[in-house]
């Protein structure tokens, strides 16, 4: 089953629950590598492939730029929060690590692609790709689309990676930036936005893509996949509530998951999070937090750690992450049960303490875990709902943003040396990094 499906199609084939690969929703067509390659942030220039005809493919273009800027989000962010260490003799990348990251255009996330350690290049690559794509599907006229393709299922998708695009550059940047290509190919430059601001933006985009896949045969999974994001964007922004109505309207479905795909086809297709830290080879180290994670005495199925039997040169005890097993792994972009953490962790806001407590023992259930024992305080379990979490969400991209919007102490602390000189920087609130120089000096908005 597909998401994308002719309209006929799609009304023989609404039962059931499958995992949705997201390189793999449209027709099998085979994404395109890119839909820019050029060093400025949020420059994508229109070219001949970009007509309508072509919806299917740039929309698996599209879909192809989210995947590798997903898989890089992960990594810098596990950098900089708890779930990695640097094991690397390479300097440029302590700075994730150190959690001291400067603003230049030599720090590899304020240039490099996705498969280099990049962030704000990809990510934002990614946003406007689905951007793009979006405007020209929604322009064009049934008649200009693909033979029996479903406008309204293409704008549903695109509206969801879009969403999620602006997601990922609200809890990662301090500020970021959406610039717009017009019909006639010219860039119209945005201004800086704080992520609250980007937050909103990612809500209009998920509220575009939720009222349209209502209304249209076969888009189940992608209104799945935008009710849990527009959760995730409202639980960013403080608005338990909003999140919690979102999520139960995805709790009956305890096998939904959609995913990232990924394959050693080419470096952006690898799954960046396995290629980083594996059997063979640990560039980044599961952090200590991670190594033997248990509860109540029994280890977590979900935190897979393995140690490595060996210490980097720069003194890194070496732990490779086994969640993703090979280079094709997938890696979940939405799935159920961090819908099921969303209304636990409003539950617990709204002093519901048994509410919050059922969330966690449904997880340690399937877990295989022993059932909650701790206080039935709000303040344990709220903390209780953040620390499954991290386990339930292990390198799925969550941690970075629950570490700043919790304002969770880190270990080391700010201010302890760091092993490779000086010492690290930034507390729970100050970890987001900071609109990179390349975007200042090319957008004539901010100069």
């Amino acid at each position: 089953m597909r998401l994308l499906q002719s309209t006929t199609t799609a009304r023989r084939s609404r039962q059931g629950t499958v995992l949705f690969g997201a390189a793999l929703l449209f027709s099998g067509l085979i994404a395109c590598n890119s839909l820019l390659d050029v060093p400025v942030p949020s420059r994508i220039p229109a070219g001949p492939l970009e007509t309508p005809s072509n919806a299917i493919l740039l929309t698996n273009g599209a879909i192809a730029d989210f995947d590798c800027a997903l898989g890089s989000f992960i990594v810098v962010g596990g950098e900089l929060d708890d779930e990695f260490e640097d094991a690397t003799s390479t300097a440029s990348r302590w700075v994730y690590d150190k959690r001291n990251v400067p603003t230049d255009n030599s720090q590899l996330y304020a240039s490099n692609d996705c498969d280099g350690e990049g962030t704000y290049v990809p990510t934002n690559r990614a946003r406007e790709s689905a951007d793009n794509v979006l405007r020209i599907v929604t322009a064009a006229t049934p008649a200009e689309l693909p033979t029996g393709v479903s406008r309204d299922s293409l704008i549903a998708i695109l509206a969801a990676y879009a969403g999620y695009a602006r997601v990922q550059l609200g809890e990662m940047f301090c500020s970021a930036v959406i610039s717009t290509v017009l019909p006639n190919g010219s860039l119209q430059y945005g201004t800086e936005l704080t992520p609250a601001q980007m937050f909103q933006s990612a809500d209009s985009m998920f509220t575009l893509a939720i009222t349209t896949a209502q209304t249209t045969a076969g888009s189940d999974s992608a209104l799945k996949m935008a009710l849990i994001g527009r959760a995730r964007s409202e639980l960013d922004q403080g608005l338990w509530a909003d999140a919690q109505a979102d999520a139960e309207q995805v709790a009956s479905d305890t096998n939904y998951v959609l995913v990232s795909t990924a394959s050693g086809t080419t470096a952006r297709r690898e799954n960046r999070v396995w290629s980083e830290s594996n059997k063979t080879s640990v560039a980044s180290s599961v952090g200590p937090r991670y190594q033997n994670m248990m509860y109540q005495g029994v280890l977590d199925p979900r935190v897979q750690a393995t140690p490595y039997g060996h210490t980097s040169e720069t003194g890194v005890v070496q732990w490779y992450q086994a969640k993703y097993a090979d280079v094709g792994s997938a890696i979940p972009i939405a799935k159920w049960a961090e819908a099921e953490l969303i209304i636990g962790e409003a539950d617990a806001h709204a002093g519901d303490v048994n509410g919050a407590i059922g969330v966690i023992n449904t997880l340690h259930r399937r877990a295989g875990l022993p059932l909650y024992t701790g206080l039935a305080t709000q303040d344990a379990v709220l903390a209780q709902i953040i620390d499954e979490r991290s386990r339930e969400l292990f390198l799925e991209g969550q941690r970075l943003y629950d570490v700043i919007r919790n304002n969770l102490p880190l270990v080391p602390a700010p201010g302890a040396a760091y092993r490779n000189g000086g010492v690290y920087g930034a507390d729970g609130s100050q970890l987001c990094l900071k609109l990179p120089d390349i975007e200042r000096a090319n957008n004539p908005n901010l100069q």
